[in-house]
């Protein structure tokens, strides 16, 4: 799914907290494979929060 470790986390919390949020999720889910690329491709991302 996601190529960035760092957002697999993020999604992984996003799921913890928000479960039963199957539309908000849908919507995390796109964004954070939207930004995928970007994230893996910089370090300073992570790092930085």
């Amino acid at each position: 799914m996601l190529k960035s470790k760092y957002l697999e986390r993020v999604f992984s919390e996003c799921l913890q907290k928000n479960a039963g949020e199957d539309e908000f999720i849908q919507a995390v889910s796109e964004f954070l494979e939207a930004i995928d690329l970007i994230v893996d491709g910089d370090p300073d991302i992570e790092r930085l929060g």
